[in-house]
């Protein structure tokens, strides 16, 4: 289910983020009001994504390189399209994790 008010909120949001009118921990507080009320799978795939672009410990403008300028953009770009995001979750279970538990438990 797309909620257009929600991508507007979130899309709204990070255009402030980088034009620098809003900080950090106001960014986090604004996404954060926005996942709560939202069940649109691709706002809640932003947002996941967006978080590793501010810092919620210190108060600070938009720190990013071309690349992550680009890829916000991208973002934005999905929210006021209407597009979403397919996200793939693979877990590879290998003979190293069963052996490294019983490692930790033996240690």
């Amino acid at each position: 289910m797309i909620d257009h008010e929600a991508r507007n909120e979130m899309a709204d949001a990070i255009e402030r983020y980088l034009r620098e009118e809003t900080t950090a921990f106001d960014f986090d507080d604004c996404l954060n009001d926005i996942i709560a009320k939202t069940e649109d799978q691709t706002v809640r795939d932003i947002h996941f994504v967006l978080w590793g672009y501010y810092d919620d410990l210190v108060d600070h403008n938009v720190v990013a390189t071309k690349e992550q300028w680009d890829q916000l953009w991208r973002l934005i770009l999905v929210l006021r399209s209407g597009g979403h995001i397919e996200v793939t979750r693979r877990r590879r279970w290998t003979m190293r994790q069963p052996v490294a538990g019983f490692s930790l438990a033996l240690f």
